[in-house]
């Protein structure tokens, strides 16, 4: 369903709100695109005027969380003497923010290291009180792999799936012939490597269990190559292009996009007329926002209108790029909307 009406604040200035609303009892999602034929030109000749976006809405909840990881294989694999163990945590487990996975997957390397304890006849070397474990610099996103020496003593091979790969994939990783990666950390025997780690006391062991164990161990850390953080924060803009007539933009695109262009296929950059590429206001890890609302905090960012035509049709196509530099089509799920209120000023 969609809205639209206009106001004259003064003189020929005009403003124009438009919205587009999916009903609660609709049974699919709808493209965030509004298209209205107009009964009589809103303007009568566009280069008149000069215009700007006053306001616009988006609600990001079929991107937000920014990386959907639903269906995703998250497993990881201890291999000792004869024993091969195996835990799997399901993707829609895992609620979508950077804190809530690397609990989940130091809760999967919580579970084999129990396991691993069981099947080594209790063997204190695979004291459940001391896991491998990942972390993260949230200065930085770099990630950090920590585990005991012990486990390299005694032989212990740490593989993970690809799926977690994807995320923590700056470690120095081995791929195996199965799809699991094995943690290198044979590179890591040398001292420089090796140095005492705070206990991981996230979970909450037993009295007898803490009572029987140092405050510290030695372990070995991973430290992976580069940042992956973009990964959890998958947003990169959201982009409304619009048949409005101005002055059209370059925008960086993946190949997947830019193929498209039959002038230059193996062109990175397609020429669009956007409105608006606002960042959105993720500015942390793994923060999430469910809904986008854009006022404008400083000077109007005017737009020229370059035809000497009437305007007498608006659309207005939300679209968001990730930061693989693709162009997704911003969708409404049922009882969402999007607005925007656009401001024309005549230049008479």
């Amino acid at each position: 369903m969609t809205t639209f009406y206009t106001f004259q604040p003064k003189g020929e200035n005009i403003v124009a709100n438009l919205s587009l609303y999916n009903p609660i009892n609709s049974v699919s999602n709808i493209p965030a695109s509004i298209d209205i034929g107009l009964e009589k030109p809103i303007l009568l000749k566009c280069s008149d005027y000069k215009m700007t976006i006053l306001r616009f809405n988006a609600p990001l909840n079929n991107i937000s969380p920014t990386f959907n990881m639903e269906g995703k294989n998250f497993s990881a694999r201890f291999r000792w003497s004869t024993f091969t163990l195996v835990r799997t945590i399901s993707g829609s487990n895992i609620n979508f923010s950077i804190s809530s996975f690397i609990g989940a997957i130091n809760q999967l390397f919580q579970l084999l290291t129990n396991d691993l304890f069981s099947a080594s006849g209790n063997n204190n070397d695979f004291n459940p009180m001391f896991p491998p474990y990942i972390m993260m610099d949230e200065k930085t996103g770099i990630f950090y792999f920590v585990v005991r020496y012990t486990y390299v003593n005694n032989n212990v091979l740490i593989d993970i799936s690809k799926d977690l790969q994807f995320f923590i994939s700056g470690f120095p990783l081995i791929l195996l012939s199965d799809g699991f990666y094995s943690f290198a950390l044979r590179s890591y025997l040398n001292d420089d490597y090796q140095y005492f780690s705070p206990r991981y006391n996230n979970l909450s062991p037993s009295a007898s269990v803490v009572g029987n164990s140092p405050t510290q161990f030695n372990s070995y850390k991973l430290i992976s190559e580069f940042n992956t953080d973009y990964r959890f924060n998958f947003l990169q803009s959201i982009v409304i292009l619009s048949n409005i007539p101005i002055r059209q933009e370059t925008l960086p695109l993946s190949t997947e996009n830019a193929i498209k262009d039959p002038s230059n296929p193996f062109s990175y950059i397609a020429t669009l007329p956007i409105l608006n590429d606002f960042r959105g206001l993720i500015e942390r890890y793994g923060q999430q926002v469910s809904n986008l609302l854009y006022t404008n905090q400083g000077e109007f960012r005017w737009m020229d209108l370059l035809s000497d035509k009437p305007l007498d049709r608006l659309s207005f196509d939300f679209r968001w790029q990730s930061t693989d530099q693709q162009l997704h089509q911003l969708m409404l799920s049922p009882g969402e909307s999007i607005s925007i209120k656009i401001y024309f000023k005549s230049m008479k």
